[in-house]
């Protein structure tokens, strides 16, 4: 083994000048081929050479997001990108892909301001939302992000005015999920608040204010709280 190794050493001492130069070949492609690959995988037209990535292109080039790249809110590096072409290629991919947007994206400088998460915000019908409760604790042991609720995140043009728009069931997964008929799991009120104006129901005028002090359950009147209105 000893004489093998004196062997070797002499051979790398005798061609150390072409080793070097070969060695250095080698690291100049494969940098340059990392740098291709880099430069290459962030860019739209990669998405688009998957077949079946088609439909999502096609909504992407038609919406208001249409002048940033793929990779800039999407959670995929260079490695990622060339195992999802490998995955393609070898017939091992996934028709419905899942892809990750990080909140760090949507809270990039040019884009959503963090300040305005701070303000509570009118959803509906009078529902106050405060982001601060959903994104600073984790809920049903799950820590949400941007778009666990804003899931309609690349709109056409013509829909950029309800670009943050949210989707309903988002909610109710949430707040009714496992509980019980006319019940939700945070209560009525951490939504809606105690109700304190006079309304008008079939014809007639109903105060709260009373029943509140009886402290009748909201679930008396107000069932099937997730149909209709």
């Amino acid at each position: 083994m000893i004489p093998f190794l004196k062997d070797l050493l002499a051979t790398f001492g005798r061609h150390t000048r072409g080793l070097l130069l070969f060695v250095g070949v080698i690291a100049i492609i494969l940098i340059l081929t990392a740098s291709f690959l880099k430069y290459e995988t962030t860019k739209a037209s990669f998405c688009d050479s998957c077949h079946f990535m088609e439909p999502y292109i096609r909504h992407w080039e038609a919406s208001s997001h249409s002048e940033v790249e793929c990779v800039e809110c999407h959670d995929y590096g260079v490695m990622a990108l060339t195992g999802s072409a490998l995955r393609y290629i070898t017939g091992t991919h996934d028709n419905r892909p899942k892809a990750n947007v990080l909140d760090e994206s949507c809270l990039a400088s040019d884009c959503h301001d963090v300040e305005s998460l701070s303000d509570k915000k009118e959803y509906a019908l009078g529902i106050q939302f405060d982001h601060s409760a959903h994104t600073e604790q984790r809920l049903r042991g799950e820590k949400l992000r941007c778009t666990s609720c804003h899931n309609r995140i690349v709109q056409t043009v013509e829909e950029t005015q309800v670009h943050m728009t949210v989707n309903n069931k988002a909610c109710f997964i949430c707040h009714f999920k496992d509980a019980g008929v006319g019940e939700a799991i945070t209560g009525c009120n951490s939504c809606h608040g105690m109700p304190e104006r006079e309304v008008e129901h079939a014809g007639f005028m109903f105060k709260h204010e009373p029943y509140l002090r009886l402290e009748v359950e909201c679930k008396q009147c107000h069932i099937n709280i997730v149909r209709g209105d």
